[in-house]
């Protein structure tokens, strides 16, 4: 397993908590992880990161299996772990794919943080099950990812639709 850059970037500009802290310090355009920031993280992970071509796509994935487990092990509770199973099923569906998605916009004010309810497109890519109107070029990311996380995020019943 593992994900592209760009399914990395869509996944991280969907994430809440990430463009959250990061809206609190720059001001963003649009509700999206700009690269410079994709860029800074990946530098910063370089020896702990390897491309794999899977699924044909070249994706980053931990360099061994004890870098995985040691992250899993410091960052992931069965909660977190769920969560971001629903967010790669989410992705993968192509749920924010041409959508605009809520979020509450939080902002400073002399109180402290004000939360107003809105939504924003983060311009996910499309999802399609084929590629091409032939039906010949199929999403092999899709096909192979997507069944994995819905059962690792507990949607048994959106597998079977």
């Amino acid at each position: 397993h593992g994900l592209s850059e760009p399914e990395l970037l869509d996944v991280l500009s969907c994430d809440e908590e990430v463009m959250d802290e990061l809206s609190l310090q720059i001001s963003l355009e649009e509700r999206r992880l700009p690269l410079i920031y994709w860029s800074e993280i990946h530098f910063s992970l370089r020896s702990l990161l390897k491309m794999a071509g899977v699924d044909n796509a070249c994706v980053l994935t931990w360099v061994d299996r004890h870098v995985s487990q040691a992250a899993s092990d410091r960052y992931l509770t069965p909660a977190i772990r769920k969560d971001r199973h629903n967010a790669l099923a989410d992705f993968f569906l192509g749920k924010w794919a041409g959508r605009e998605k809520p979020y509450k916009k939080k902002d400073w004010t002399d109180d402290g943080i004000q939360a107003t309810e809105t939504k924003a497109d983060r311009h996910c890519m499309q999802q399609p099950l084929v590629f091409d109107s032939d039906g010949e070029r199929f999403n092999h990311r899709k096909l192979n990812e997507l069944p994995y996380q819905l059962v690792k995020a507990g949607r048994l019943r959106e597998l079977c639709t």
